[in-house]
């Protein structure tokens, strides 16, 4: 059976809510003014939505609203209550949304009254752990628990809660730009801040701002040196003028304890248009899994039966009523799709070169299809790839510790090299550079006469290894590997050695392969492969469309990506091409990309 992370609102389709209608008389005929009327209510316990296309907005409460008014620089609204109740029913098709954005928004209200987990202070969907589950290489991991309702046809409305994983840096952006620090480590500091909030890319960097009472997101402008909260100079923020952030944070937040050397950076805000000064000791560094240390890379990799467990861990701390009293109940059970709502998609045939075909798997079976992913790489190795350049690099480098040793960095080069060569038909040798440290490698790789594909081994006892790399190797094809994961297997490959030699097996010395190792080196060959666009395989029967483009946007909406995957008959050139590009969003705040953005980026990618 195939189960999802929903859970529906009983009784399902006969689901009905009392709501009571409320009328926004603004300053203007802005939507923004009723989304600001919606989260005043919701400061007073209440739940409520804008009936679209109107100025009326749907609270969920069967007492009368008490009218009330709000203003601002340039704006002002004021909120009464009609006098009237009425019943959403979702059998009525016009009344379905409005359920679903009013379970939205009570759920939350009770994941703050009832659990400890926090939120930035923008989101109402988006909840995090109090502590991190694991800390390495100065950042942090939280589990992160995402809400979302949505209307499942016939059936009723169910709620999402996807389980997911945030990074924050340990650090603070005062420790990334200490100045009590020399020079060299100034450099290292301010490189790994650029690297881990993918400043090289022209990110901002997303910040999370602990103003005390709440926490909120903001995103990096600027670090100025030899200003403090106390000598800022004055500044205006929301109509109120100050002298200095000192007596800002004095004036509005005496709570966070700010002392006025305390240093100063400038971040924005997405409802303030200059950027503003804040405590830089206040601010954490937001990681995107692009930016990661190597060592934290697999922790965000939830299997299914834990994200079960998450889930149901999150919904047991709300109890019997989650969305509050004489609401709706929730399901006790995950929902499951009925069978004649579910396809299966199947694997294709694959052709390898020499004109091999790998067939597609017989059934839908866990056995068919693990025998058939296996088949892959034996077929891979027999007939080689479907598609090599004609310019094919012809050597990698392999840059190991010399802590790790020859012996061990020329194994894996060697094998890799065999890998490579057997499967793209070509002499493809090995450079081995054993280096002392980052710069070492750097300077060595440098001194090539051009730059190519290197397999870089990254020396675990320094973390800010992996952030020189990326930055230092930008004209690189650059396969990481992490020292720890090298050494653990090349043991698990010397320990079958000893066995093997002892039953008499050896040969001339040489270690004889090992399940393990054969593994790690061939994944890590099929990733080099990629970077020397060589084509492994591809469908033999071609697609409905010779070419097919996927277009996504990524959880936190700051990033899509475009994916155009083309597989044309034989005669055509190219006959097969995978190109994945990802962009900054700058709309972040809506769900939807710019249609001038995705149209220009469409043709740029074709």
């Amino acid at each position: 059976m195939i189960e999802t992370d929903i859970r529906l609102l009983e009784p399902g389709p006969g689901l009905c809510m009392d709501v009571r209608v409320a009328r926004v008389t603004a300053s203007d005929d802005s939507p923004d003014l009723l989304w600001k009327a919606c989260g005043a209510l919701q400061g007073m316990g209440l739940a409520a939505v804008r009936r679209p296309g109107t100025s009326e907005l749907i609270v969920a409460t069967s007492r009368t609203v008490l009218g009330f008014d709000r203003s601002g620089d340039n704006w002002r609204y004021d909120v009464e209550d009609l006098g009237k109740g009425t019943r959403l029913r979702y059998k009525r098709p016009t009344d379905r949304k409005l359920l679903v954005q009013l379970t939205e928004r009570l759920l939350p209200m009770q994941v703050q009254r009832r659990t400890d987990l926090w939120r930035l202070g923008d989101s109402r969907t988006i909840w995090y752990e109090r502590e991190p589950f694991v800390v390495k290489d100065g950042v942090a991991a939280y589990r992160r628990y995402e809400i979302s309702g949505q209307s499942l046809g016939d059936t009723g409305v169910g709620i999402a809660v996807n389980i997911g994983t945030a990074f924050l840096t340990t650090w603070t952006v005062a420790d990334f730009f200490a100045e009590n620090v020399d020079p060299h480590e100034q450099k290292r500091r301010k490189r790994r801040f650029d690297s881990l909030s993918a400043r090289q890319q022209g990110q901002k960097g997303t910040l999370l701002y602990d103003a005390g009472e709440s926490l909120h997101k903001c995103y990096f402008e600027d670090f100025r040196h030899g200003i403090a909260c106390a000598t800022t100079g004055a500044f205006r923020v929301q109509g109120q003028d100050y002298d200095s952030l000192l007596h800002y944070y004095q004036r509005r937040h005496p709570e966070m304890d700010v002392e006025p050397d305390d240093p100063v950076a400038y971040v924005s805000f997405g409802n303030i248009d200059r950027p503003q000064p804040v405590a830089a000791n206040r601010l954490r560094l937001r990681v995107s899994n692009e930016s990661l240390p190597a060592r934290l890379r697999q922790v965000d990799k939830i299997p299914p039966e834990q994200r079960r467990s998450y889930a149901e861990g999150f919904w047991e701390r709300l109890g019997e009523e989650p969305l509050g009293p004489k609401r709706p109940r929730v399901a006790a059970n995950f929902w499951r799709p009925k069978n004649n709502r579910l396809l299966w998609i199947q694997a294709p045939e694959l052709a390898f070169g020499d004109s091999q075909i790998l067939p597609a798997p017989r059934n839908a079976s866990l056995k068919e299809r693990t025998a058939h992913f296996r088949e892959r790489s034996r077929i891979l190795e027999r007939a080689g790839c479907f598609a090599v350049p004609l310019m094919v690099t012809r050597v990698v480098h392999v840059a190991v510790p010399k802590r790790i040793g020859v012996a061990t960095g020329a194994r894996l080069a060697e094998d890799l090299a065999d890998r490579l060569s057997s499967w793209t038909r070509k002499p493809v040798r090995y450079e081995l550079v054993m280096y002392e440290d980052v710069a070492d490698a750097v300077s060595q790789l440098r001194a090539e006469p051009n730059s190519g594909v290197v397999v870089f081994v990254i020396d675990d006892s320094g973390p800010e290894i992996y952030y020189d790399v990326a930055y230092e190797l930008r004209d690189w094809r650059v396969k990481r590997i992490t020292g720890d994961t090298l050494v653990g297997m090349f043991s698990k490959l010397e320990l079958d050695a000893h066995d093997s030699r002892a039953s008499g097996n050896g040969k001339n010395g040489r270690a004889p392969s090992c399940r393990h190792w054969d593994s790690f080196v061939e994944k890590n060959a099929l990733e080099v492969l990629q970077h020397m666009d060589c084509v492994p395989y591809l469908p033999a029967e071609g697609l409905n469309y010779e070419a097919q483009l996927a277009i996504d946007v990524g959880h936190d909406r700051r990033y899509f990506s475009l994916s155009l995957l083309v597989r044309r008959q034989d005669s055509l050139k190219p006959q097969f091409r995978l190109e994945t590009v990802t962009k900054s969003k700058p709309d972040h705040k809506q769900e939807a990309i710019n249609h001038v953005i995705l149209r220009e980026e469409i043709v740029a990618l074709f």
